[in-house]
């Protein structure tokens, strides 16, 4: 069946164990919780007669691929049950904004099974719609402790042989995280990280109290396809003070204090981000005073 138009749907899977980060314990889905209308008004089932005989066909498993993978991703969350997401995936998958490896995902998904064993999750408005290669499925999750936590949720599944896999899993505020523009060069990448890290805020925070007529921004020393090597710091009337040495060898971000012997570290996010600018695209002339503030 054709999915290029919106399929909407109501699905809550719920079980009598907990979820945690996007997980729950290894009991199926209810069959009558995964029926599915297309109608604005829910079906409601009678019950029937207790002096009938006759035994009720209980409600057929979704024919459409992509709607099946979403519930056995949502149940085997809602079970707590790595084991049984582990073929939903596909080796390697973009996970929140970062590329990575099936098996480190699945490690995650157990590391929060363990820290919270009264996870719940459920599913609920989904939209299926026909993507590049395959669907993009979106839709509201419910998870924690109670389900207490709702967010606006997707997948993009893809075929792998002869099956669906997830090659994608995010959420409204990864999504809208990203959006921002993609940085002009390697050293606009490294610098917007820097100049985001919590400690480096507060201490420019101070700069600006304390010494209103100088700025903040940084220099670019060199800068090749693959790095750069500069200074973050604060700009006096006649020179420029480094307070952080800031380098990127081979996409590999590495901040300094200069002013203070200690390395900053930084996400996961913000380090993928710097080490796709700095892939070999062509680096953009940078100056003094490049960086963003």
């Amino acid at each position: 069946m054709a999915l290029s138009r919106i399929v909407a749907l109501s699905l809550a899977a719920t079980s009598a164990s907990g979820l945690t980060a996007g997980c729950g314990r290894s009991e199926s889905v209810p069959r009558r919780a995964i029926a599915t209308s297309t109608s604005a008004t829910p079906r409601v089932e009678r019950a029937a007669p207790a002096v009938s005989s006759v035994a009720q066909s209980p409600p057929k498993a979704p024919d459409r691929p992509a709607e099946r993978v979403l519930l056995a991703w949502n149940a085997a969350l809602d079970a707590r049950d790595a084991d049984k997401l582990a073929p939903l995936y596909a080796p390697r998958i973009v996970f929140y904004g970062i590329p990575k490896a099936a098996k480190d995902v699945l490690r995650a998904k157990r590391a929060a099974f363990a820290k919270t064993p009264d996870f719940h999750q459920s599913v609920a408005n989904v939209r299926i719609t026909s993507a590049a290669k395959g669907f993009e499925v979106r839709f509201d999750k419910r998870s924690g402790s109670g389900k207490g936590s709702m967010v606006a949720a997707r997948l993009l599944l893809e075929p792998m042989g002869d099956r669906l896999v997830v090659v994608e899993e995010s959420d409204a505020i990864t999504d809208e995280r990203l959006r921002r523009s993609a940085p002009a060069s390697c050293s606009e990448a490294a610098f917007d990280a820097v100049n985001r890290h919590p400690k480096v805020v507060r201490e420019y925070a101070r700069v600006a109290r304390e010494y209103p007529e100088m700025h903040t921004g940084g220099i670019v020393y060199e800068e090749t396809r693959h790095g750069m090597d500069g200074g973050s710091g604060v700009f006096h009337p006649d020179r420029f003070e480094p307070y952080y040495w800031v380098e990127v060898v081979d996409g590999r971000l590495t901040v300094r204090g200069a002013l203070i012997p200690e390395d900053l570290r930084f996400s996961e996010d913000e380090l993928a981000r710097v080490r796709k600018a700095c892939s070999g695209a062509d680096p953009v002339d940078s100056g003094p005073d490049s960086a963003p503030r």
